[in-house]
């Protein structure tokens, strides 16, 4: 009896423990949903609702470089070394636009629309198609032109099939110029939808409320975390809409055969008092 005993407990402290870490503000309350991952690689987590993630879960090696994401604060990366206990992000300070504005009777229409669906399935490959560069995603998405002030009111994207049991996109809206070489984001808390696991196409929508000027809009998506099985794939009905890469850079690439991905944005027009 004494022989199991000694067995039981050399093997509940033989068992990993995983090393919390926490992502804080400067007024050290925890940062819920930061992306963290290795500078050079595909490697990601997502902090918890309490700001709590673990290396270890991470995958990180001491001679890595751990960077910090977050729409609403700096980008930060440190040596594996320099992490602590809590790591500390300084907030961002966007200067949105503002105006006087005057509101017809809402009448929502489609500002992007899906566009005609084609007999060709895109295969999220997300490896090749959002490679990560000095640790921030790439975003796959469509220029839109608005001719007025317009609020945005819905997001929604079409699935075809999901074998990922966890696949997590993040919705992306800049304000852009027409030679899309500078991007003002106009999300101030960041928008995250997860795709549930889906054998037949389903539609996957998000409520928005978000104020987008008059001239060009970029919306796109980052996708922040996929898990599955080696196999595991996701698909999307191929569209007439282009596609375009966005870089960290804020370079773009089109999308090779000119495919979108059928996505919507519903919104309607502001007029100036």
């Amino acid at each position: 009896m004494l022989k199991i005993y000694f067995f039981l407990l050399s093997i509940f402290f033989s068992l990993p423990c995983l090393a919390q870490n926490r992502v804080v503000n400067p007024h050290h309350e925890p940062i819920e949903y930061v992306n963290v991952g290795i500078v050079g690689t595909n490697k990601g987590i997502i902090s918890d609702e309490n700001g709590y993630f673990s290396l270890e879960k991470l995958g990180a090696k001491p001679t890595d470089s751990i960077y910090f994401s977050h729409l609403s604060y700096q980008h930060k990366v440190l040596a594996y070394r320099d992490i602590s206990k809590e790591i500390q992000l300084t907030e961002a300070v966007f200067d949105l636009p503002t105006t006087t504005l005057k509101m017809k009777k809402p009448k929502v229409r489609d500002v992007k629309a899906k566009g005609v669906t084609t007999f060709f399935t895109l295969y999220g490959e997300m490896k090749r198609y959002f490679q990560e560069e000095n640790g921030v995603l790439s975003e796959l998405g469509d220029f839109v032109t608005l001719p007025n002030d317009t609020q945005l009111t819905e997001f929604s994207i079409e699935v075809k099939e999901n074998t990922f049991y966890l696949a997590v996109l993040r919705v992306v809206v800049y304000q852009t110029d027409k030679e899309h070489k500078t991007f003002t984001p106009l999300i101030k808390e960041p928008i995250y939808i997860n795709l549930f696991p889906t054998n037949k196409p389903q539609t996957f929508t998000h409520k928005l409320s978000i104020l987008a000027p008059k001239g060009e809009l970029w919306v796109g998506v980052q996708f922040v975390e996929m898990r599955g099985k080696d196999d595991a794939i996701l698909s999307f009905q191929g569209t007439t809409n282009t596609c375009w890469l966005r870089f960290p850079n804020n370079t773009i690439r089109k999308v090779k055969r000119g495919l979108g991905i059928p996505f919507v944005v519903k919104g309607y027009d502001l007029i100036k008092q």
